[in-house]
């Protein structure tokens, strides 16, 4: 059988994660194919062992590491997470708080930047109402530029953001409230 037959039969059985097929194969095919496309079905379908199998053989400029951060496989995050640079880091942070998946971002909130494009992943977590995600994101990312965004993006409705304006005012006020406090407490103090 020759390298492309054998490459299709890899891609095939990482997309079933026949982790013994798929060990087997490596050898026998090219797993760089098509971006990798083995990698990229082991980690859409969660087959933990091919993804691993298949990390130290396979471009990793793939979107392997969106796609199991997008359907939530945490295990397949956690193995390709090292690999990937941070710019891929961010996308994917974006994918799993889209579809509101906390343990992925738990894990890619360390390891990527949430502030990148106006806080695309908080804007995302707002837009899709996913709360727990909006509690991750909201104190490593720049609440204002998404909130800006997503007024821009959604001028007329304000189901989408006027809970991310209340949280950023509701904050502003607290630090008023704890600046106008410690201004009077020194007032006092140099009085006493």
């Amino acid at each position: 059988m020759c390298i492309e037959e054998n490459t299709n039969l890899l891609i095939e059985a990482a997309r079933k994660g026949d982790t013994p097929e798929v060990q087997r194969l490596i050898p026998l095919s090219d797993p760089t194919c098509n971006d990798s496309q083995a990698l990229v079905c082991a980690a859409s379908g969660g087959h933990i062992q091919c993804v691993r199998l298949l990390i130290p053989v396979s471009v990793l400029k793939s979107p392997a590491l969106n796609l199991a951060a997008g359907k939530g496989y945490t295990q397949c995050v956690k193995l390709l997470l090292p690999a990937y640079d941070l710019k891929a880091k961010s996308s994917a942070l974006f994918w799993a708080t889209a579809n509101g998946h906390t343990d992925c971002v738990k894990l890619l909130i360390l390891a990527s930047d949430p502030k990148v494009d106006n806080s695309f992943a908080l804007q995302k977590a707002v837009a899709n109402a996913h709360q727990s995600c909006i509690d991750l994101l909201y104190p490593v990312s720049d609440p204002s530029a998404a909130l800006h965004q997503l007024q821009h993006d959604y001028p007329d409705d304000v189901s989408i953001w006027g809970e991310l304006e209340q949280r950023i005012a509701h904050e502003q006020n607290q630090k008023l409230v704890g600046e106008i406090g410690e201004t009077v407490r020194a007032k006092i103090d140099r009085k006493i």
